[in-house]
């Protein structure tokens, strides 16, 4: 048997040769910080291997040389521990992909995460399927795949397990483009009133108070969750939120239709101490269900009220950048443009076609 030795190729860069047969993946060997470095650049290809090389030379700067022995396992976990503040429905979808990921992951996932490559994440989600195993899953369920494996990773770059996120590349892929139920204004001021007067309910007013939050501030319910009067800012007329799907912070203005509601909240709040929640329940869920039955509207969901937020905001003429940071959004309405308009009624487009008389 030919003898396995270590060939430099280039400063830095080794092959492993047996006997007079270099073959096998690039390896990246040097010292760093009086730390040695040797790691595999998984590929056979001489100028890929010197962009990796080049690559993996950058980070070793911004990378917790302590961290990079983190699993997908290990960082899956990580990732769940900070959506602890979510509402009960984005919880248990958490959990379910988390374990959907550990459990699937193509030769287990104790991999590395240094060793995960765009190509495996964009693998792993195209060859989703539903329980059954052989029916493919929905649009939208593999887009929540997605974006929850871009969290994870994301949570790894700013804990400096590696420099890049693998998961980036990922845009999603939108199901047929339906026109979910959403309330008019005249229908969403039914809807709090209907709540906020049904009787032998002790929870009334909380579930009131908080659609009627959603609807005049264009919030959704995992934000609501976790505000605390500490995040209200009355006097400077600023709301600051917590985006539990992006885990990124955002601040909303307290315009004038949503004043008063705010002003009496405060007013009327038993606890104004910082870490007192500003509501008392966490899903209007049963309350706004009854209330629809009995005002015979589609059974609009929390989510409703956000899309309502945003129509109104868009026919008024709002600017879509505006618009766009009251939902924590950093695209300057990007996202806002491609999804939330195509929800705006025709008798808005009408007036703005009207304009170019």
């Amino acid at each position: 048997m030919a003898k396995r030795t270590w060939a430099n190729i280039e400063p830095h860069l080794y092959r492993l040769q047996y006997g007079n047969e270099k073959r096998g993946s690039y390896f990246a060997i040097y010292s760093h910080n009086g730390r040695s470095v040797q790691e595999s650049l998984r590929t056979e290809n001489l100028m890929e291997a010197r962009r990796l090389l080049k690559i993996r030379r950058g980070e070793d700067d911004s990378i917790d040389q302590g961290q990079r022995s983190r699993t997908l396992t290990a960082a899956t976990d990580k990732w769940l521990e900070t959506r602890s503040g979510g509402a009960v429905s984005t919880l248990k979808n958490d959990r379910l992909f988390a374990a959907r990921i550990k459990a699937e992951w193509p030769h287990q996932a104790n991999v590395p995460i240094k060793n995960i490559q765009a190509s495996d994440v964009l693998s792993f989600i195209s060859k989703l399927k539903k329980k059954n195993g052989s029916d493919p899953v929905s649009n939208s369920y593999r887009n929540h795949f997605g974006w929850t494996l871009r969290a994870i990773f994301d949570l790894c770059v700013k804990d400096k397990v590696r420099a890049d996120n693998p998961a980036s590349g990922f845009a999603g892929k939108a199901d047929k483009d339906i026109l979910r139920p959403t309330p008019s204004r005249e229908q969403f001021e039914e809807i709090v009133k209907t709540i906020r007067k049904r009787r032998f309910s002790d929870t009334a007013t909380a579930s009131a108070d908080l659609v009627e939050f959603m609807g005049l501030g264009g919030v959704g319910l995992a934000e609501c969750a976790g505000l605390q009067w500490g995040d209200v800012d009355v006097k400077k007329g600023e709301i600051h939120l917590l985006r539990r799907k992006t885990g990124k912070s955002f601040t909303i203005k307290v315009y004038p239709k949503l004043r008063p509601f705010i002003e009496r909240m405060e007013k009327e709040a038993v606890d104004l101490s910082t870490g007192a929640k500003v509501f008392a329940i966490r899903d209007p869920k049963k309350a706004l269900q009854h209330a629809c039955e009995d005002l015979k509207f589609p059974n609009f969901t929390s989510k409703a009220f956000r899309r309502m937020f945003i129509m109104i905001a868009l026919e008024a003429g709002v600017d879509v950048g505006i618009v766009a940071k009251t939902q924590g959004h950093t695209d300057g309405g990007a996202l806002i443009l491609r999804v939330y308009r195509r929800h705006v009624r025709g008798k808005f487009e009408d007036q703005q076609l009207e304009l170019l008389k």
